[in-house]
């Protein structure tokens, strides 16, 4: 459905940002909760014994597997949400700059998204204005595709499934690219079988990430920036584990794609997990859980330069950790 100039510009694409920094206050609560169960649980481990003991922890547990069930599901929607808001809020942001683009050269748009012209015709006039229209065409045609993808992203973490354009991560001659390509521009190889992604980042620990996407030893991609690695390292440490096969240089794209690969949403990681932090912001792989004391280990801004380095990191902020099928 291709909205009106005049329903365009009623849409406040912030509403969804809003309602994804509720859900993520939400997740944060539900997260300290759960904290204060496993600490009850432990308290009446320590302090308290025999057959009551059993039963009352018998039932804690019980409870706590049912509540791990809602903050999952908590947890799946506010990265959704955080998602799809980022999505919206740049393609609307880009209509809007083709709607300025218009104006400033003297246009005027009307509800249908045709320009109409203030002045005089001529040859250079008429060549300019159809630039700017398909220009224009292309931006509300990217609002629409990125506004049905997203309701799409929706429904699958409401139990629907979502049909996939058959165009999606292809070029113009069918042939995949980009973030859903099953190899990086550069062509490197991309697997060495069935492993566990942190074991091979635990491989490149301490190495710069400009020096290691340039090296082959991981099908990273070179093009991207050493300061933006962290989803084209851990993608190309899974590719490497022969956990998937695609490699994305986007963090929303890494997690949307293992979701569709099976990948589920957990509370106690296992080493090899990934995590996906404040909705698209970063990504590392679990090292370690030691007792529900987690360890990261990625491409992360450790230099002075403010570049990236493969080195052990902690959780922090809001953090989905997606565990790979069985």
């Amino acid at each position: 459905m291709t909205l009106t100039k005049s329903q365009f510009e009623a849409q406040n694409t912030g509403v969804l940002l809003q309602q994804a920094e509720a859900f993520t206050s939400i997740v944060g609560t539900m997260q300290k909760d759960r904290d204060n169960i496993v600490s009850a649980q432990n308290t009446v481990t320590n302090q308290f014994q025999g057959k009551a003991a059993e039963a009352e922890l018998a039932a804690m547990k019980t409870g706590l597997a049912q509540f791990d069930k809602s903050l999952e599901a908590a947890t799946k929607l506010q990265t959704t949400l955080a998602s799809v808001a980022d999505t919206m809020s740049q393609a609307k942001n880009a209509v809007n700059t083709q709607l300025q683009q218009a104006v400033q050269n003297g246009y005027t748009v009307n509800d249908n998204w045709q320009l109409q012209s203030t002045g005089r015709p001529t040859m250079s006039r008429a060549s300019s204005q159809q630039q700017i229209q398909e220009q224009l065409t292309k931006a509300v045609s990217d609002y629409s595709e990125k506004d049905e993808e997203s309701a799409n992203k929706l429904k699958q973490v409401n139990g629907g499934e979502a049909p996939k354009s058959k165009d999606e991560g292809k070029d113009k001659d069918g042939k995949d690219q980009g973030a859903g390509s099953e190899n990086p521009t550069d062509g490197k190889t991309s697997t060495d079988g069935k492993g566990n992604g942190a074991d091979v980042a635990k491989q490149f620990l301490g190495e710069n990430a400009e020096d290691l996407k340039r090296s082959g030893k991981l099908p990273m991609d070179s093009s991207i920036p050493s300061d933006i690695c962290c989803a084209n390292f851990v993608s190309a440490s899974l590719q490497k584990a022969g956990l998937i096969d695609f490699h994305t240089n986007s963090v929303a794209d890494l997690h949307d794609r293992l979701v569709a690969k099976g990948w589920t949403v957990t509370s106690n990681p296992s080493p090899g997990a990934v995590a996906i932090i404040n909705g698209s912001e970063h990504t590392e792989l679990v090292a370690s859980n030691s007792g529900g004391k987690i360890g990261l280990i990625g491409s992360n801004n450790v230099n002075a330069d403010g570049s990236q380095k493969i080195s052990y990191g902690n959780p922090y902020g809001n953090i989905v950790y997606l565990q790979p099928p069985a």
